[in-house]
């Protein structure tokens, strides 16, 4: 089989969308699939892979260009090639299969801007140009004709693509992200637990707490360190934070709040491993995310997660069992009352051997079989 992978940015380094198609990329080789890779730029750590690349030429300036040359360009080279299966990822119009990795747009805009819910602003936020141009590219991604299959990571993104975009239900597949199970691993917390929290002053009976994500408002860092607020009083927590964006608005209101030696930024780490072996819960109070991949691993790591309905993520999540889901990012309350049950060492030992069986049941290799599986069953379509 001969698979074309379409992405802007090629990488494992960045990225949930770009860390998901890479690790599907180099599974497709174990396949013995030949893979071709369209994108604009890469950036890989296994340069010796055997991809096929593919410049795809694209404005790089103004996000609004980058958008529109990027989805033109790549459909006028693959529409002069042939392959068994073509599949898109972010803002592509010319493909077999179309995976939905970060939602809906315009859902995405009502869920982190206020101002949506207002008519007069709605209308400038959905003319800005960048705005508007993603909109116009997913409006042609999910068109009649220019895709045979959808891939949604979620109930929650499949709802949104039903809603916005009146896709039959028929078109669409949910397969749920994978985890590398033995790259996240609970046994990694002999090698690496004690040395990270003795960096950052975390005692014992602390409970650390992890919220890993790039984008800080999006995710919701403010609702967790409120939580952590409600909290830190009567509980010994702490709330280490990872991810690329910039700490120093957090850390000024943290001063106001006088609560410094609660929150940790521990910035990005590549050894994000070591990071949720030092940790006891995960908690992604975020706005917006179709399927939160370091919710998998996290519960692949044996931390139990406490996340919300915005979340496609929450659907793997039983409550009370490797889990909590909340309702409103904004219900920090709620969440605090989560967290509580955490305190107690035999509820959280429970929890987390139960988010590891979770894990298990989402492997990467799972994921692969069944998008292999839709890839034959698009090669069998073409035949007729």
């Amino acid at each position: 089989m001969k698979v074309a992978l379409v992405i802007y940015f090629f990488t494992d380094v960045k990225g949930g969308v770009e860390r998901y198609t890479y690790g599907l990329a180099k599974g497709l080789l174990s396949k013995g699939i030949e893979v071709h890779i369209y994108a604009h730029k890469w950036r890989i750590s296994e340069p010796s892979l055997p991809f096929f690349f593919h410049k795809v030429p694209a404005m790089g300036f103004y996000t609004a260009f980058k958008v529109l040359s990027f989805a033109k360009n790549s459909a006028e080279m693959l529409k002069n090639e042939h392959y068994d299966v073509i599949n898109g990822f972010g803002r592509t119009y010319y493909q077999d299969v179309y995976r939905v990795g970060g939602g809906c747009h315009i859902e995405y805009l009502k869920r982190t801007h206020p101002g949506m819910a207002n008519p007069f602003w709605r209308f400038f936020i959905m003319n800005n140009p960048r705005n508007a141009a993603i909109v116009s590219v997913e409006k042609r991604t999910f068109r009649k004709g220019n895709y045979r299959k959808i891939i949604c990571n979620s109930q929650l993104s499949k709802n949104e693509v039903r809603q916005y975009y009146n896709v039959p239900e028929e078109d669409i597949e949910v397969i749920y992200n994978g985890v590398d199970t033995e790259k996240f691993h609970p046994r990694d917390r002999g090698r690496f637990r004690d040395k990270i929290r003795r960096t950052y002053g975390i005692k014992e009976n602390d409970l650390a707490v992890l919220f890993a994500g790039t984008g800080f408002e999006r995710k919701g860092l403010k609702h967790a360190i409120d939580t952590a607020a409600l909290l830190r009083h009567q509980y010994p927590v702490k709330l280490l934070v990872t991810g690329k964006d910039s700490a120093g608005p957090y850390r000024s209101e943290l001063k106001k709040m006088k609560m410094p030696e609660t929150v940790y930024f521990l910035g990005w780490r590549d050894d994000i491993q070591a990071v949720y072996a030092s940790s006891d819960a995960f908690f992604l109070p975020t706005l917006s995310d179709s399927f939160a991949n370091a919710c998998l691993e996290a519960m692949s790591a044996g931390l139990p997660v406490v996340t919300t309905t915005s979340n496609g993520a929450s659907e793997i999540i039983r409550e009370g069992v490797n889990g909590y889901v909340i309702n409103n990012p904004a219900d920090t309350e709620g969440a605090a009352n989560k967290l509580k049950t955490l305190f107690d060492e035999k509820t959280r030992a429970q929890m987390s051997e139960n988010a590891r069986k979770t894990a298990l049941e989402y492997s990467a290799e799972t994921n692969l079989q069944k998008v292999v599986a839709l890839y034959e069953q698009i090669v069998k379509m073409k035949q007729g």
